[in-house]
């Protein structure tokens, strides 16, 4: 998936037509902050139909999914929608495309537009609730026009409802937001259109986390890469551990940092879908008490350990990159372990078993080699958690490692990365080959025979 906008620059200058009925905004509404994620997100500010749109980027139907977020303020007949299929930059009046809504009112509707004139259409209803985020997917859009739209509200994840048509009058074109009814918000459009060749992405944890589904911490990005034959691995970040303080400020630093690969290679011509799991950084002491999971995410999620008082210290989730179904393993940053209460801490995610409770620290007669990861050390070489013994005082966390499988060269650096979330930077490239296109031959030679 690819973010098309997330809103975060604070300019419409890439929009055309009704664009001065929108705005960049950072607005607290219905008692929590309008944008699903990031710092700012778009709103409509006119009471009328209006929309903005952009050619510079061309949808397909084999970019679909696509989709954005939705924050419809209020509940007295407010739209909120999707334009894809946008034949030239317009406002409503001369729109031709398709447009997806919803509505306050709880329908959701997939209309055709041309020059202005909705030609083809079709709805369903769904129960609206407010003060939340809905997430408008196009789900399907294929080669002979069928189009299929769901609506998945995001305190639940679930798919609240559905509705399809048909229609192959446009087979591709731009994209755009239409709303009618101010303190309509709108945060992240992505589609999924593959990497370029030449293109570099980068992933962070907090991304995945929040896009991919919050409550499915550890999913995965996954990426097309038919059309490429090697990433460059700039850079993976390992996760950071957890401190054992309360508070952000007060804590950072305060676990192992996760491991670092840098300027790695990997041959893919041969693979289809590239996989990554970006992993999670949980920065403070978690009370237990709360509905969340305790282990930082990742492919691995990390070991953690629970105080007296309550309260959990994680390690670092694994950052790791995968390939077709997990068959083809590419490259992984360890989790730093987490900082400790007494003589444990919750211990990194490594690349192929979960973190358990780190070694540092382990008290006498207990054999450190079955308490970290989980007991089964040797598939697991995330940072190991630190502790705090009573005799010989602050058990340090270590930093995690770093695994290579077909990726190749580059610098790893055992607890080199970052601190914060895990973080993953990959170039795309296609083979720069001659047999497509050989040299000429020299021309205008002369022999000398001696």
């Amino acid at each position: 998936m690819k973010v098309l906008d997330s809103f975060e620059q604070d300019s419409l200058s890439e929009y055309s037509g009704d664009t001065g009925k929108f705005s960049i905004r950072q607005d607290a509404i219905d008692g929590i902050i309008a944008r699903y994620y990031g710092d700012n997100a778009f709103v409509c500010t006119s009471g009328s139909l209006s929309v903005v749109t952009r050619t510079d980027t061309t949808i397909e139907p084999s970019h679909s999914p696509m989709s954005v977020y939705i924050y419809p303020s209020g509940s007295s007949n407010k739209r909120g929608g999707l334009l894809f299929g946008v034949q030239e930059n317009s406002g409503i009046d001369s729109l031709s495309g398709y447009a997806t809504f919803i509505d306050t009112s709880g329908s959701i509707e997939i209309k055709v537009y041309d020059n202005g004139s909705v030609v083809n259409s079709a709805s369903t209803s769904y129960i609206h609730n407010d003060k939340r985020f809905y997430e408008l997917i196009i789900s399907e859009w294929d080669s002979t026009g069928s189009i299929t739209v769901e609506l998945r509200d995001t305190s639940t994840t679930n798919t609240t409802a559905s509705v399809s048509l048909t229609d192959d009058r446009y087979s591709a074109g731009g994209y755009g937001i239409a709303a009618e009814g101010d303190n309509t918000y709108f945060d992240y459009i992505r589609a999924n259109i593959p990497p370029q060749p030449g293109e570099t992405r980068t992933y962070r944890s907090p991304d995945i986390r929040e896009l991919e589904g919050v409550a499915n911490p550890g999913k995965k990005r996954i990426e097309n890469i038919s059309n490429i034959d090697q990433i460059i691995i700039d850079k993976i970040d390992g996760a950071e551990g957890g401190g054992r303080e309360l508070s952000l400020a007060e804590s950072r630093n305060d676990g192992g940092r996760g491991g670092l690969i840098e300027n790695a290679v990997a041959d893919v011509s041969n693979l289809d879908e590239l996989e990554i799991w970006v992993g999670e950084y949980k920065p403070y002491r978690i009370p237990t008490d709360l509905n969340v999971d305790l282990r930082a995410f990742g492919r691995s999620k990390s070991g953690h350990i629970t105080s007296e008082a309550g309260d959990s210290i994680a390690g670092g989730g694994s950052t790791e990159v995968w390939a077709d179904g997990e068959s083809t393993f590419i490259a992984a940053a360890d989790g730093g372990g987490g900082s400790g209460y007494n003589t444990f801490g919750g211990g990194g995610g490594g690349a192929g078993g979960e973190g358990g409770l780190g070694i540092n620290g382990a008290p006498d007669g207990v054999d450190a080699e079955l308490i970290d990861c989980n007991g089964i050390r040797k598939q697991c070489s995330g940072g190991d958690g630190g502790g705090i013994d009573p005799a010989d005082g602050l058990y340090p966390p270590t930093g995690g490692g770093q695994e290579l499988g077909i990726a190749s060269g580059g610098t790893l650096t055992t607890g080199g990365a970052s601190p914060g979330g895990g973080e993953i930077k990959i170039t795309y490239e296609s083979s720069s080959t001659t047999s497509e296109n050989p040299p000429e031959a020299p021309s205008n030679l002369s022999v000398e025979l001696g």
